[in-house]
């Protein structure tokens, strides 16, 4: 039986090898040219999605850079470059919760090369209400940075100093929150004062029925879309309550303030009859 199992075996191997020899090597040969041009399209892409997205990032259009680090991440994940700068790009254009995924990232990557990751991540929790877990992470960067070299003097104190005060804030918070803050009935006034746009540095007109605000939303003057958020470019409205919030229509020639850049953050002089703002 032992003589039968070996002379099946070696007649199994013998007609393996019968066959041509190129017949066999030329599938291999295939696949690893399949993957290796796979692998060299994967790489090309990568880095012209990379050189994109950083000349996006360099010229402050984050919202642009953000759309291509996103794709390159998709790509190369294990990229900490890429990971911390795609965190920085959300936090530019204000969507934090992302932020605080690529924050944290970044910080499990490689904290050393990007010492103010958790700063940052700590800045973004705090920004979506997560005040204690913030609260935690700002005293956790406090005692672990006292004397990182991977800063400038003058730098370190900066983020220590604003992590102190940014851990006050939780403190704060999370006391109110305990107190009943939550349940005082504040609430977002409906549109056209509120879009899914920015909208800002509100200044009082009229007491409680008018007020003037600056929103990067869809319809404004110039319709020039502002890469740096993801918004236009913004104009200084002004709102009037009568049933209903509807914008201010009185002809005191309000609206040339706007031009097709970006235009807000304005406040009144005491008189109500002089506007300043930036442009």
């Amino acid at each position: 039986m032992t003589d039968a199992a070996g002379h099946f075996f070696y007649f199994r191997y013998s007609v393996f090898f019968k066959a041509p020899f190129g017949s066999l090597i030329r599938p291999f040969l295939l696949l690893l040219l399949l993957l290796s041009s796979q692998h060299n399209l994967i790489s090309q892409n990568y880095q012209s999605l990379k050189k994109e997205a950083d000349n996006y990032f360099e010229n402050e259009q984050y919202y642009n850079a953000a759309q291509y680090y996103q794709v390159a991440v998709g790509l190369e994940p294990e990229h900490p470059e890429i990971i911390y700068r795609l965190a920085q790009s959300y936090k530019a254009i204000f969507n934090y919760p992302l932020a605080a995924i690529y924050y944290e990232k970044a910080q499990q990557m490689d904290v050393l090369t990007y010492p103010l990751a958790p700063f940052y991540l700590a800045q973004m929790n705090k920004a979506t209400g997560k005040f204690q877990l913030a609260r935690d992470q700002f005293q956790k960067f406090i005692r672990e940075n006292q004397d990182n070299r991977m800063f400038a003097d003058a730098e370190r104190e900066k983020f220590l100093a604003q992590a102190a005060i940014e851990q006050e804030g939780c403190k704060w918070a999370l006391n109110e929150i305990h107190s009943g803050f939550n349940e005082k009935g504040f609430d977002n006034l409906p549109s056209p004062i509120n879009t899914p746009y920015n909208d800002y540095a509100v200044a009082i007109f009229e007491n409680d029925s008018a007020f003037t605000l600056t929103s990067g939303r869809r319809g404004v003057k110039g319709a020039l879309l502002d890469n740096r958020y993801g918004d236009y470019f913004t104009d200084n409205l002004r709102f009037q309550k009568k049933e209903v919030w509807e914008k201010d229509t009185r002809s005191d020639r309000f609206d040339q303030v706007n031009s097709k850049y970006s235009d807000g953050a304005g406040t009144y002089n005491s008189n109500k009859d002089k506007y300043y703002f930036n442009s």
